[in-house]
Parts: structure tokens; sequence; C-alpha cells
């Protein structure tokens, strides 16, 4: 992966924050668990479970011949502490199945309370668990400047997370 790649992977998760509105942490209230407007879930099961709420979205940078997919949980709840992916795609994103191939670089990671948790990796030195396709089904443009442009995104995505220490697992599927 790429500095640029790695500064993308930064601008993508920014820009969830910035463009799901809501509460003065930048993240939309969800004090009452609905789903929040976007209508992201991602549902853990296995050794954790559980469904939280998410903000899903996908960016290009101009500089860049690949787009990223990114999600963040925005509803946490029990022993999870947050929950996120970013993933690299070849190209512009469109509507359209992802093939588990077809994603360059990848991550995914659950953290639990007291910093433990559970990975999936593809396309590093260490790849882990198994990350699966992912399906964009909608995209919205929400920012685009110099060349640069972040969608709101739908569709779904699933992937297997192993903890590094237990080799226990969890399955995550998240619609977006």
């Amino acid at each position: 992966m790429t500095n640029t790649t790695h500064r993308f992977f930064s601008l993508v998760l920014v820009s969830i924050l910035a463009a799901c509105g809501g509460g003065g942490d930048g993240l939309p209230d969800d004090n009452d668990g609905d789903v929040p407007p976007t209508g992201c879930i991602m549902k853990l099961e296995g050794e954790v479970s559980g469904n939280f709420t998410c903000i899903a979205t996908g960016g290009k940078s101009a500089e860049d011949s690949s787009s990223v997919i990114g999600a963040v949980t925005t509803g946490i709840s029990g022993e999870v502490d947050t929950i996120t992916f970013a993933l690299e795609v070849d190209g512009e994103l469109a509507r359209r199945a992802y093939a588990a191939g077809d994603i360059i670089t990848g991550g995914v990671v659950v953290v639990l309370d007291g910093g433990n948790g559970y990975l999936a990796a593809v396309g590093t030195e260490n790849n882990m668990g198994s990350v699966g396709s992912v399906t964009i089904t909608g995209l919205e443009e929400v920012a685009r400047e110099d060349g640069t442009v972040v969608w709101e995104i739908h569709g779904s995505f699933s992937a297997t997370l192993v903890n590094p220490q237990t080799h226990k697992q969890v399955r995550l599927t998240a619609t977006f």
C-alpha cells in the first residue's frame, strides 16, 4: 500500500464523519438505537455478536488509479468498542459486485473493551481471516474537490475475522 493510499484511507474515514452530520462529535445521534438515515448496519456473529449502526462511504483521489470503500460504526454497545473496514479496489467505484479477488488491499477490525479484537486483512504481508465480496448498489456523490470525489454508498460486504491470540472467529456482514 502506497503512502498515497494510506492518506486516502484517512481521507475516506474523515469523509465518513464529515458527510454524516449529527451530534457534536460529527456522528449521527443514535441514542435511541434506530437505524441511521443511511440504513447502515454491521452484524457480528460468532464469539461476539450483535447489530451495530454505521456510516459507509467511498472515495477516489485524482492521484490514484484505485478507489476506497470504508465504513465505521456509530452505535456501539456491550463489549464492542468499534468496527471498521477499508477496502481498496481498482478504478473508480461503480454499481457492481466486487469479488474478493477484486480487492487490492483491505482491512477489517473489531476492537473490544480492553483492546482485544478480531482482524481480517488482504493484500498485505500478513493476510488474516477472509475478506469477502462487496456489492455496491448505489453511489451518491457528497463531495468533489480538485479531482477527489467522495460518495455515500449503498450495498453489502462480508468478512470472517480472526482473533490473533485465540484464533477464534467472528463473521461480519454489513448492509449499507
